[in-house]
């Protein structure tokens, strides 16, 4: 080991004992390996796609819950335990003035010395929320209602950590970073400690029911959180996480922080600041998170509902990653029996590994002849011009495909360009579409287009990049397009009286159709129950669908070798165009959901769908 990399050298490699079967038993071992972990990779995909869905089924759950969906029962049955959204406002403003008359005896306690605190104003003085803001938010139930954050909790930051701050009084005290607010739990395995001045201790100091908010890094760590359970005491926090104290004890903690990491995710993207990799939002944006307020008791219930549910996700997800475990732990018993001879049946017909090794052990020293003789030795053996073949028995051994078969002169039969092949799936597009199913025009076929070559692995000609449509090569289509007019083949008219375009077959439609089919062979199945599927969706659901499959690559592409369903509607969404942040999240969601029951997950092939490069202005 060399530093903190580890090494290993050439001498080591060449003292390294390797077992060697008979070639035929070699051959027979590897096509059983090759055969067990083809059906080990199967069920881990299968695992890891329940997973994903899982997910989803979170997801959803939440949304219902939000929404009173998950309540409805609950309030047909429990009509006296309802209050009205004037009740709980009432309640929470007697609760704010009572917090102001504590803070203003106790800076007249303390001489009044200070800033004097400020009154808090009644909810009929506060800025509501707009129909603006109310949007994108869920319908709810008429007996909630929606409020501000900071009409219901008082919100503070923590302490910046800094080694040039001078201390007259310090203490030494536990603090929570950005790693150890998770979304949903915290992490208090690894806590770091500052010092802050003894008579601040209290106003930073952590109360059990806070709720914790992050103030950005990453755009998975935006806004996320989980509440304060008491311990360790005393407690503060970093000037990167937020704090939330709870004027009433008629709101729930846990409620609103599972309300801040599900739907609070898509305001605080659209509040915060924004990077490219990086997000932020400060105290200001933090107030205005809207905050759905059922009554009290239907918010027992709701949390009820949701810890019941999740219980049995997080069992599910814990013996799916177990069976992961297990399977990667089968595939090095596999390689532990392979290699000492347990895998497959042994053969006495089989050549000795002996009579092998002898023949290698012949090759090599002629090798070694033909490089000593070559290295500018005096004496000539006619070997220093070519170097030794290996015998025809050897090369049948190992390379039975090569010797099969004669050397050819003849020239390899030509094939359609990838640009012909392009206007092939456009010509599988037309025909999925001519039985009365979605409109197919440019973009549509662009959708098509991009999902078949990368499922496919067709590496056409295209350079797509983010575009508000989703994936887009419009200079190559158009190019296809005027190939297949010249070829006749198709061609693409605007309709009348409307601003989009559709395909009509040209006299050489059934010969491009049919030369693509060939082309295509045993993959053609494959694409046109995709093109299929593609024929049932409307325009805005094949963008959406391709723009989250293309998200998906990137991530891949980036290292991300499974990247959470978080990770891609970030990418899919807040990185990819400014029109795309006008879709509700869940859609996002939902495409996910329909990639991974078609069976077309991404696999991180093909080149990555970049930024639209922005043209220069004029100067």
């Amino acid at each position: 080991m060399s530093g903190s990399m580890p090494k290993i050298d050439q001498e080591t490699i060449s003292e390294a004992l390797i077992p060697v079967a008979p070639l035929n038993e070699q051959k027979r071992i590897v096509a059983k390996i090759e055969e067990l972990f083809s059906e080990l990779d199967a069920g881990e995909e299968s695992l890891r796609k329940a997973r994903r869905q899982l997910g989803v089924y979170r997801q959803s759950l939440l949304r219902q819950a939000f929404e009173g969906k998950l309540t409805v029962i609950w309030r047909e049955q429990n009509p006296d335990l309802l209050q009205t959204a004037k009740q709980v406002l009432t309640h929470i403003e007697s609760k704010r003035q009572m917090r102001y008359q504590q803070q203003l005896n106790k800076w007249e306690l303390n001489g009044k010395i200070g800033t004097k605190p400020s009154k808090p104003k009644p909810s009929h003085e506060q800025k509501e929320l707009g129909p603006n803001s109310r949007e994108n938010l869920p319908p709810i139930p008429k007996d909630w209602n929606w409020l501000r954050l900071d009409q219901i909790a008082v919100i503070g930051t923590g302490m910046s950590v800094s080694r040039e701050r001078r201390y007259v009084d310090p203490v030494e005290v536990p603090y929570l970073r950005v790693a150890n607010v998770q979304r949903g739990h915290l992490d208090l395995t690894q806590l770091k400690k500052m010092l802050v001045e003894s008579d601040r201790l209290d106003d930073l100091r952590l109360k059990a029911g806070d709720i914790l908010f992050n103030e950005g890094g990453d755009r998975d760590q935006l806004g996320r959180g989980w509440v304060w359970g008491g311990a360790p005491d005393p407690c503060i926090t970093q000037n990167h996480v937020f704090r939330a104290t709870l004027l009433s004890r008629q709101i729930i903690p846990e409620f609103v922080s599972h309300w801040g990491n599900g739907f609070g995710q898509e305001f605080f993207h659209l509040s915060g600041k924004q990077t490219t990799n990086l997000a932020s939002i400060n105290k200001a944006a933090l107030s205005n998170l809207p905050v759905p307020v059922p009554p009290y008791e239907e918010q027992q219930e709701i949390l009820r509902l949701l810890d019941e549910q999740f219980t049995v996700i997080e069992q599910n997800e814990r013996e799916i990653d177990t069976a992961l475990k297990r399977s990667e732990a089968l595939r090095q018993s596999i390689l532990k029996k392979a290699f000492s001879g347990q895998l497959v049946a042994q053969d006495p017909a089989d050549e000795p590994a002996s009579v092998l090794l002898e023949r290698i052990r012949k090759e090599r020293e002629g090798t070694l002849v033909w490089r000593k003789n070559s290295s500018g030795s005096s004496q000539s053996t006619g070997l220093d011009k070519h170097p030794p073949r290996p015998a025809p028995e050897i090369m049948e051994d190992f390379f039975p495909e090569i010797t099969a078969a004669k050397p050819s002169k003849a020239k390899p039969a030509s094939t359609p360009s990838k640009t012909d092949l392009q206007a092939g799936l456009v010509a599988l597009a037309i025909v999925a579409h001519e039985d009365g199913s979605e409109h197919l025009g440019h973009v549509k076929a662009e959708k098509i287009v991009h999902l078949c070559d990368v499922i496919a692995q067709l590496q056409l000609d295209r350079h797509p990049v983010k575009d508000a449509a989703g994936p887009n090569d419009f200079p190559q289509a158009m190019k296809v397009e005027h190939r297949a007019k010249m070829q006749g083949w198709f061609t693409v008219r605007k309709k009348p009286g409307a601003k989009s375009y559709t395909y009509q077959r040209g006299q050489n439609f059934d010969r491009l159709l049919h030369d693509t089919e060939v082309r295509l062979g045993s993959q053609l199945q494959t694409l046109r129950d995709l093109i299929g599927d593609f024929a049932l969706m409307s325009v805005k659901e094949a963008e959406l669908v391709a723009t989250v499959h293309a998200a998906w690559n990137n991530l891949i592409l980036a290292g991300e070798s499974q990247p959470t369903q978080e990770a891609i509607v970030n990418e899919a969404r807040e990185n990819w165009h400014p029109d795309k942040l006008k879709i509700p999240r869940q859609q996002f969601f939902d495409a996910i959901a329909w990639i991974e029951g078609a069976n077309v997950i991404p696999t991180g092939i093909g080149q990555p769908v970049d930024m639209k490069k922005q043209s220069a202005n004029p100067t």
